[in-house]
């Protein structure tokens, strides 16, 4: 592996830990949303 391959993988990793950050914030609105509508019906 060259440097810039190296690097590029640290970035993905990067990019990859953030979307999954994103991710859990959505499921936990989502799962929070559905018991809201849950509670009303």
């Amino acid at each position: 592996m060259i440097a810039s391959d190296v690097k590029n993988i640290k970035e993905l990793e990067d990019e990859n830990r953030r979307l999954n950050r994103i991710y859990a914030d959505v499921s936990l609105q989502n799962e929070g949303l559905k018991n809201v509508i849950k509670k009303k019906l």
